[in-house]
Parts: C-alpha cells; structure tokens; sequence
C-alpha cells in the first residue's frame, strides 16, 4: 500500500457528515480493514430472506495497524455500518458522537391512479430542472410535483454483534431503541457560547480580517502557507498581530481572532496551491485530536513526542469513555427484546440463545 511505503503507522477515518451509501460499498469501505470472511452487515427482511455480507479479500492494512473512526449525528447508514463493523470486530476504537440511526431500508409504492407530472427532458439528465417545460401539469399550479408514494420499510441492517443501527420508535413517537453507533470515546465538537459566535460572526462579515490578510499575504506567501498548516496557537507569529488586534475593539480573546484569521489564511493558501485542505483541522478539531491520541496511544507515543502535535494537541484526553462491554451489551438485548415486542412478544429459542450470549459476554467483561 502506497501510505505504508511513505512510513503511515496509523490511520483514521473521517465518516463525519458521511450519509452512507450503497450496501455493497459500506462492505467494500471495511474490506481493506478486516481478515477475509469477516461480517461487515446481515440484511434482516419482511419481505425477502435475510442475508450476510462479509469480506471477500485479505485486508489491505495490518491488522495490527492502529485504526480510530470519527463518527457525529450527521453519520448515517453506510458509514454507520462501516463504523459499526469496525467496532463490533474490535479493529477500530470509535470517536466523537452517537451516529444518526438509520439502519432501515424503504421501498417506495405507487399510489394506484396517481401519477408523476410530465416534462420534457431538454438536457437528458433523467430529472425535471426548473427551466424545463411541463408536458403534463396534473394538478394544474405551474410548477412539476411528484405523485404521492407510499414508503414502505422492508428490511433493517444489523452489525456483525446482531445490533440494530435503526433508531426504534412506538407508535406514540417514544423512543424504543436510540440506535446509532455509540462511539467508545465521546468528545464533542467545539461549541461557543452565543455572544462570542455572534460575534465571530460579526468579525468575519466586517471584512477587517480579510483585509488584514489581504494586507500580510503578498510578502509573507510562505511563512502563511506554514501557519495554515500548523500555527501551533500562537497568535504571535502572525505579522502585526497584536496591533490588528488592539484595533479591533472587540470581546473576543486574542486566541478566538487568531481562529477567525487562520480560517482566512488557509482560504487565500487553498486558492495558491490549488487544492482544498482536508476536512479535519487537528490545530481546533477536538474530536481529531482525540482520535490523534487513541493511535499514537497504541503505538506508545503521545503528542509530545511528535513537534507538529506538541503545541497544537494537548497530551491529556478530553474524552468520555462511553461503550463499554456492559452498556453495549445491555444495548443490544434492549433492542433485541424491542424487536420481539413488536411482533407477537415471544421470544424465539434462536433469540433467548442470543440473549444468553450477550449477558454472558457482559459478564465476562466485568469480571476482567
């Protein structure tokens, strides 16, 4: 693998935002983690018989390579999937926050007697763009409308451990099951009281940053390429930072301007090196200096043994452990009794086996 020839140790993987995929690339994403043969999903199906995913190929990374997955609310589906599987086969430690829960597959059915308005597809793309003349205008208003359709679920995806993703309602909207996939170590994103993002905001549609930058970029090309990469939070190595801040007259910390002009300086080092930096940013992104310290943990190194990380990452962990063996066991009989709730409330030998297992698991974890 070419990232090992260049030294990679460790790797993490940003599913942040990620909202899944189709079921056989949620596979394809795991394979290069997993020993051939693993379970990435089982399909469980109203309709059809249930089905088992697994791994076709030998893994592309060692399995004893340091692997952290990064998961938000905005993580759903196919990338709950991979996570999941990460997590259940012990590969990967989870970061961040309870992924979105949408575990269920739906299949839209027409409404006998209803159809779609028509219109003619100037450009071939297969959907109606606004400009597009409407052939049919059923119910008359102008604009192209879609035919009512009943969506129809007909399936859910369960881990390799038998879990359900889904998130679980009853019929009053209570919450049976809150699904997701609960990361091992929770760590928020960064959050700002309200007055100081309101100000922020303000700030940056002031134009008075960018002017400033505009200001400093032209004789200082290289020294903000290298700020834009790792400032190490020191306002100072800014060119005349401290006047520009003592011009400001604003609530804000030093630190929380020197933010809002990196944010700048890496837009205007974009632009001159003609591609985007990637999405984390682990100079302000808790939840990547988190993960950061999870894989250089398994290789016996902290951020102070590595000079990029040294002044940017604190060495102590901001992390709340939260899945342990106990309470994702005790998660998943929760959703399994769930599951056989809402059908005739009686459980299967199959299941009670099942059930067994988890508490016996569960147990063994307490007593280590």
């Amino acid at each position: 693998m070419e990232l090992e020839k260049q030294g990679m140790e460790s790797l993490i993987l940003d599913l942040r935002g990620n909202p899944g995929g189709l079921l056989d690339e949620a596979v394809a994403v795991a394979s290069p983690f997993l020993p051939k043969g693993s379970v990435v999903v089982r399909t469980e199906s109203r309709v059809e018989p249930s089905s088992t995913h697994k791994t076709k190929e030998p893994p592309l990374l060692p399995l004893d390579m340091p692997v952290a997955v990064l998961v938000n609310r905005f993580s759903a589906s196919a990338s709950e999937i991979v996570s999941g599987a990460l997590q259940d086969s012990g590969r990967a430690t989870i970061v961040g926050q309870r992924s979105f829960g949408k575990g269920s597959v739906q299949k839209l059915l027409a409404v006998p007697g209803m159809r779609d308005d028509q219109y003619k597809d100037e450009n071939g793309n297969g959907r109606h763009d606004n400009w597009e003349p409407l052939t049919k205008d059923y119910n008359g208003n102008g604009e192209f409308d879609f035919a009512p359709h009943l969506k129809l679920t007909v399936s859910r995806y369960l881990l390799p451990s038998g879990r359900s993703i889904h998130r679980e309602l009853d019929g009053e909207g209570n919450i049976l099951s809150k699904g997701g996939v609960e990361p091992d170590l929770e760590v928020k994103a960064k959050n700002y009281e309200s007055w100081r993002l309101e100000e922020m905001v303000r700030l940056q549609g002031s134009g008075k940053v960018r002017k400033y930058v505009d200001e400093q970029f032209p004789a200082n090309k290289e020294l903000f390429s290298q700020l834009a990469e790792n400032d190490r939070k020191d306002s100072t190595r800014y060119p005349g930072f401290e006047e520009f801040f003592n011009g400001l007259g604003t609530p804000l910390g030093a630190d929380e301007v020197r933010q809002l002009v990196r944010i700048e300086v890496r837009r205007r080092v974009q632009d001159l090196r003609g591609k985007e930096f990637p999405g984390g940013d682990f100079v302000e992104d808790l939840q990547l200096q988190e993960a950061i310290r999870v894989v250089l943990g398994k290789l016996g190194k902290t951020t102070a043994d590595i000079e990029d990380y040294k002044a940017a990452i604190p060495p102590a962990s901001r992390a709340r452990s939260v899945a342990t063996i106990e309470r994702r066991s005790m998660q998943e009989t929760i959703d399994q009794l769930a599951a056989a709730k809402r059908t005739d409330g009686k459980l299967s030998p199959e299941l009670l086996d099942r059930l067994q297992e988890i508490l016996q698991k569960s147990l063994e974890g307490t007593n280590q």
